[in-house]
């Protein structure tokens, strides 16, 4: 089977408490809640793991700012605690997968 010994159990868990506040999000942004899939771009920066989808957009407007990224991130993915940041949402993936946010 799959279990060579080298086991990466790192791969995208977060190992935090996550919050029960997965439905906010800044003002000019929409919270399409789960299992709208995931926006997929260039940037798919993995910036860490959050609480929340909320803190998960501050810290994406940290790491890229919007004077420096043109219009800086516009979309995270967030599931189970992982943070990822997005320059753009032309398409979803994932569709149907009920713990992304």
């Amino acid at each position: 089977g799959d279990d060579d010994g080298d086991d990466d159990d790192d791969d995208d868990e977060c190992d935090i408490e996550t919050s029960n506040d997965l439905n906010s999000s800044p003002s000019g942004t929409t919270n399409h809640g789960a299992g709208k899939g995931w926006c997929y771009s260039a940037l798919d920066d993995l910036v860490g793991c959050t609480v929340s989808p909320g803190d998960c957009w501050a810290m994406c407007d940290f790491f890229f700012p919007p004077d420096e990224y043109n219009d800086g991130v516009v979309a995270i993915d967030w599931n189970k605690g992982g943070c990822y940041c997005q320059n753009e949402c032309q398409c979803m993936e994932d569709v149907g997968d009920d713990e992304g946010y």
